[in-house]
C-alpha cells in the first residue's frame, strides 16, 4: 500500500520520469532491473505488451472527434429547427481544431515544466466525464436547439484540449522507445478510424434506403456511439495505469546515463574514462534547438496530413458512382444498394481508413522502411500531384464546372487507396524517424521532439482544413 501511494504522489508531482514507478516492481523485479539498467540492456517486452498498449493509446487518442462526427444524424436531430442544422460539423471542425492547437502550443511550450504521466491521466479521466455527460442527455429529448448546441460545443472544445494533452503526451513517451512503438500509435490511430467507418457503413446497410429513421432508432444508436467510446477510454485509463509499472516502459523512460555515472561515482572506479561516462555535454535543450534539427521531418509530416485533408473528405465525399450520376444524360433506372450514394459515400470512407492502417504497417517490413529526412520530404511533396485527380473524378456538385475524365468507379477507388496507403506510410515513416535520429542524443530531446512531430501532425491537419476550402473553390 505504501508503494502506491508514493506512486500515485509522484504521479501527480511535475516531473519527467518519477523514479517511484520502481516502487511498484518487486524486490527481485527492482534488483533484476537496477542490473539491466547499469549495464544499459533492455528488459523484454513480454507479449509485446507495452506495444499493444501503446496502439490502444493510438486508438483513444482521436476517440471523440471520430464519436462525435460518426454520430452526425443524432445531432442533426437535436439541432433541427436552428441555424446550425446543416453547419453543426464546420463548427465542430472549427472548436475542435481551434481549441487543439492552442492547446498543443501551451503543452508544448510547458512541457519541461509538467509531467507527462500526469497530463495523460487527467486527459483520459475528463474524456470519461465528458462522456458521461453526453450520454446522460441523450434520453433527455427536451434538452434540444440552442441550448444543447451550446453544450455539445462546450464539449467539443473541452476533448479537443484533452486530445492535444493526451496526444503530446503519448508521442513525447513513444519517442524514447524504438519506432516500433511510434508505429504502433500510428496503426492505433487508423485501427480506430476503420472502426468508426464500419460501423457507419453497417448502420446504414441496415437502415432502410427509402424511409427516415425514427427518433427513437437514432437515439439508440448514439448512445451505442458514446457508449462505445466511454468503455475504450476506460480501458485506456486502466492500460496506461498498468503501463507506468511495467520494466520495459521504465527503463526507456529513466535516463539510463544518469544511472550509469551514479554506479561508476558509487564505484570510485578511478581507471572509468570521463569522456566515456560523459559523452554528451550537458547545456540546455529548447523547442527552437531541437527543431532545428528536425526541421525537415517536422515539415514533412505536416504536409502529408495538409495534402490529405485537403481532399479527404471534403472533395472524396462529393465523388460518387458513376453508375448512379453517369457524365451523360443516360437515365437511371435501379441501382445496386452498394452504389447508392449514401453506401457510396460510406463505403469510400472504409476503403480510406482501411488503406490508411495497411499503410501505418508497411513500416514494420525492414525494406520499406527508411528515414532519411530528405526523401521523406520527397515523397511528402509529391503526394501533391493526386489533388488535381480528384477533381475530374465523378464529383457530383451544383456548382461544378471541370469536366469528369476519370469516368470509372475502379479507377476512382484504386486512386483513393494508393491516397490513403500513402497517406499512412509517409507520416508513419515521419514519425518514427525520431528514434533513429543521430543528432537527437538524450532521451529528453527525443520526448521533445515527439512532441513537435506531434503538433506539426495536427498543424497539418488545421492548414488542410483551410486549405479544403481552397481545394473546394476548384471544382
Amino acid at each position: 500500500m505504501n508503494r502506491i501511494k508514493t506512486f500515485i504522489s509522484d504521479v501527480l508531482r511535475p516531473g519527467e520520469s518519477p523514479a517511484s514507478f520502481e516502487a511498484l516492481l518487486t524486490s527481485d523485479d527492482r534488483d533484476e532491473f537496477d542490473r539491466d539498467e547499469v549495464a544499459g540492456i533492455p528488459p523484454e517486452d513480454p507479449y509485446n505488451l507495452v506495444y499493444w498498449i501503446f496502439v490502444l493509446q493510438g486508438a483513444a487518442m482521436l476517440l471523440p472527434w471520430n464519436v462525435f462526427i460518426t454520430a452526425s444524424t443524432f445531432f442533426a436531430n437535436r439541432f433541427a429547427q436552428t441555424p446550425y442544422a446543416e453547419t453543426f460539423q464546420n463548427y465542430f471542425s472549427t472548436y475542435f481544431t481551434a481549441s487543439s492547437l492552442l492547446t498543443f502550443a501551451y503543452a508544448l511550450w510547458s512541457q519541461k515544466k509538467a509531467n507527462a504521466n500526469t497530463r495523460v491521466v487527467c486527459a483520459l479521466f475528463i474524456n470519461t466525464i465528458a462522456f458521461c455527460a453526453i450520454m446522460v442527455t441523450v434520453p433527455i429529448s427536451s434538452f434540444v436547439q440552442y441550448s444543447y448546441f451550446y453544450f455539445t460545443m462546450l464539449l467539443v472544445s473541452l476533448t479537443g484540449a484533452t486530445t492535444s494533452f493526451y496526444q503530446i503526451g503519448i508521442f513525447a513517451a513513444a519517442s524514447r522507445f524504438p519506432h516500433k512503438y511510434l508505429q504502433g500509435i500510428m496503426s492505433g490511430q487508423a485501427l480506430a478510424g476503420t472502426a468508426v467507418a464500419l460501423s457507419s457503413i453497417l448502420s446504414a446497410l441496415a437502415a432502410s434506403p427509402t424511409s427516415e429513421p425514427d427518433e427513437e432508432a437514432i437515439r439508440k444508436s448514439a448512445m451505442l456511439y458514446f457508449m462505445s467510446a466511454l468503455l475504450i477510454t476506460l480501458v485506456s485509463l486502466g492500460s496506461y495505469i498498468a503501463l507506468l509499472r511495467q520494466r520495459f516502459f521504465i527503463f526507456y523512460m529513466k535516463d539510463v546515463s544518469t544511472s550509469v555515472r551514479a554506479s561508476s561515482a558509487e564505484n570510485n572506479d578511478e581507471d572509468s574514462d570521463p569522456e566515456m561516462l560523459f559523452p554528451v555535454e550537458a547545456r540546455e535543450i529548447t523547442i527552437l534547438g531541437v527543431l532545428k534539427k528536425i526541421k525537415w521531418l517536422a515539415f514533412s509530416v505536416a504536409y502529408v496530413f495538409i495534402v490529405t485533408i485537403a481532399v479527404f473528405p471534403s472533395i472524396t465525399s462529393l465523388v460518387k458512382s458513376v453508375q448512379a450520376h453517369p457524365s451523360t444524360s443516360i437515365v437511371v433506372t435501379q441501382l445496386p444498394r452498394m452504389l447508392q450514394d449514401d453506401i457510396f459515400v460510406s463505403f469510400h470512407f472504409l476503403i480510406f481508413n482501411v488503406c490508411d492502417w495497411i499503410g501505418r504497417l508497411l513500416p514494420l517490413v525492414d525494406w520499406l522502411r527508411f528515414t532519411r529526412p530528405s526523401l521523406l520530404t520527397g515523397l511528402s511533396l509529391a503526394r501533391t500531384a493526386v489533388i488535381p485527380l480528384f477533381l475530374i473524378c465523378n464529383v457530383v456538385a451544383a456548382d461544378k464546372t471541370l469536366p469528369v475524365v476519370i469516368d470509372s468507379d475502379v479507377a476512382y477507388f484504386l486512386l483513393l487507396m494508393f491516397f490513403s496507403t500513402s497517406n499512412g506510410w509517409v507520416g508513419s515513416l515521419c514519425m518514427m524517424a525520431i528514434p533513429d535520429l543521430s543528432v537527437l542524443t538524450t532521451p529528453e530531446e527525443k520526448s521533445l521532439a515527439g512532441s513537435i512531430m506531434s503538433f506539426s501532425l495536427a498543424f497539418g491537419l488545421a492548414v488542410g482544413g483551410v486549405m479544403s476550402f481552397v481545394v473546394r473553390s476548384m471544382v
